[in-house]
């Protein structure tokens, strides 16, 4: 059985709290957050609600059972905050042999992973290549100066 990944998402002053089996790492949210972006409507969908199959937790059970217990990190496939309202991921994720904790800029994420969806004729819109997003993020220079709150793209290294 797969381990389950935990959500928090803070979107206009509200954070939800969720818990699913279905998403694992990196790649794998940031599909969810790009493909899920309006419902069948064309409606604007809140970045939570693009988490299909998650159970909705509250605030106590979220800090009781996950966010106060590092040692139970090896039974998550991931635990993620994402903070829609200061434009953050934050992800602490099982990469294989250990775990690695990553900070983005939510936008700068999405437009990565977008880029690298188009790019890929032979995959389509459900697939990214995790090596080739972390490497496209791992190139981007960013800073979050003492008094921003919000982090700064200040340019693409090579």
């Amino acid at each position: 059985m797969k381990r389950p990944s935990v959500i928090a998402v803070t979107e206009n002053g509200n954070t939800r709290y969720g818990v699913t089996r279905s998403y694992g790492g990196l790649a794998s949210i940031a599909l969810r957050l790009l493909k899920y972006r309006t419902d069948a409507n064309g409606q604007y969908m809140p970045f939570f609600e693009r988490f299909n199959n998650t159970r909705e937790i509250d605030r106590e059970e979220y800090e009781e059972t996950y966010a106060d217990h590092p040692e139970e990190a090896d039974t998550l496939a991931s635990f993620t905050e994402i903070d829609v309202d200061r434009n953050i991921l934050c992800i602490d994720e099982d990469r294989g042999k250990e775990r690695e904790y990553h900070e983005y800029p939510l936008d700068f994420l999405l437009e990565r992973a977008e880029l690298l969806i188009r790019n890929n004729p032979y995959t389509g819109e459900g697939y990214i290549k995790r090596e080739d997003l972390y490497f496209d993020l791992k190139t981007a220079v960013y800073c979050r100066p003492e008094e921003q709150e919000k982090p700064e793209i200040i340019g693409q290294s090579i």
